[in-house]
């Protein structure tokens, strides 16, 4: 099964819309506008700001159905354990789910991957950001403080990796619902220009 995570594919992030954060790295979108009429890079203390319907837990649709919990634990930046030193994610359950939490002073830690093969031929990508997060309007303006990224491949193993990305900003729009088949709440993210829709719920 392929779970499809983010604004851009795993394995094509330069692909997304971004405003890097890294001094080594170009921007390639608009940062938040200040009041003076400039733009603006949130320092990484940079407490957030997000509303309340969008603070707590929202899994994908594939956790939610399994009643998995976030696997908060799934990389730790501080000691640099993938999965609590298991195998792989899988082997955390319940505690395995894929998904995005935001605490109120606005901090997220977003989790995901993406699966895929075929026969003996597997492979799998896990991705875990942190930093903080800032509403307004319909748009959710991410700034990340932290990100790794683990891939394995059963068929290729020159081709695995386990390493920090950039820490870019880029912004979403968002929309508030409740599914009609469980009435869950549910948070819809949109990247309009790679036209991605990410559904995450809240049970």
């Amino acid at each position: 099964m392929l779970r499809a995570f983010s604004l851009c594919t795993l394995f094509a992030l330069s692909a997304c819309t971004v405003t890097s954060t890294s001094p080594s790295s170009s921007t390639s979108s608009s940062p938040a506008s200040s009041s003076s009429g400039g733009t603006t890079t949130p320092a990484d203390d940079t407490p957030g700001s997000v509303p309340a319907e969008l603070q707590g837990t929202w899994l994908d649709r594939w956790s939610t159905s399994m009643q998995y919990g976030l696997a908060t634990n799934a990389y730790d930046f501080e000691t640099g354990v993938w999965f609590e030193g298991r195998n792989d994610l899988w082997d955390m359950a319940p505690n395995r789910g894929l998904g995005i939490a935001f605490e109120p002073d606005g901090s997220f830690l977003w989790v995901r991957s993406e699966d895929g093969g075929m026969g003996g031929c597997k492979s799998y990508a896990v991705q875990v950001t942190k930093g903080t997060a800032f509403a307004e309007g319909d748009t959710i303006r991410f700034h990340t403080t932290a990100q790794r990224q683990r891939y394995e491949s059963t068929c290729d193993p020159s081709l695995n990796h386990d390493r920090d990305l950039p820490n870019e900003d880029f912004t979403l729009k968002y929309v508030r619902s409740a599914t009609e088949d469980t009435a869950l709440p549910t948070l819809r993210l949109v990247d309009e220009t790679s036209a991605t829709t990410l559904d995450y719920f809240k049970g």
